[in-house]
């Protein structure tokens, strides 16, 4: 499922069309605020994408078949989070990403996700002058307040403050 700026992909063995329909529904709310405080738009994927892999070896990743922003919804390992987002090889700079969403969620908490997920995209839109590791700390506060942002009445960013109390 696709609109005109993201695509949808999810594993057609499992039921998550319902999901996709969601993030569609949900998603230009949330593109339209979050482009509009920062002034930064979904940069296009189109094309392939070399890096080198860990052993050295070059490698290409591709753009999904257009330049839209990919999404992936399913049963995926996310390393215990309901989403993620990854930046085209080699950086954090300036580049294209594609967003992964857990399968299990809806409702408020895919609104809050996606939101803070849609974030990181366009944190990946900016230039960084340093070592990606040296933002992640800043990228992920931004991302939280992005769904405070969007979703004022949600509180879903709540959950992050309890996370680091406790």
């Amino acid at each position: 499922l696709e609109n005109s700026d993201i695509r949808v992909w999810w594993q057609k063995d499992q039921p998550n069309e319902d999901n996709a329909r969601e993030i569609l529904a949900y998603f230009p709310e949330i593109k339209e605020k979050l482009e509009g405080v920062t002034g930064k738009k979904i940069l296009s994927d189109s094309g392939t994408h070399y890096f080198r892999d860990i052993e050295g070896n070059k490698k290409h990743w591709a753009d999904g078949g257009n330049g839209k922003l990919d999404l992936y919804v399913g049963d995926i390992d996310i390393r215990g989070s309901l989403g993620l987002t990854i930046a085209y090889p080699p950086g954090c700079s300036e580049t294209p990403s594609f967003i992964l969403i857990d399968q299990v969620i809806f409702g408020n908490t895919l609104k809050a996700t996606l939101a803070h997920e849609f974030m990181h995209v366009l944190s990946f839109t900016f230039t960084h002058g340093r070592e990606c590791s040296e933002y992640q700390d800043v990228d992920e506060g931004i991302a939280t307040w992005a769904i405070n942002y969007v979703y004022p009445k949600n509180n879903f960013e709540q959950i992050f403050e309890s996370l680091i109390d406790g």
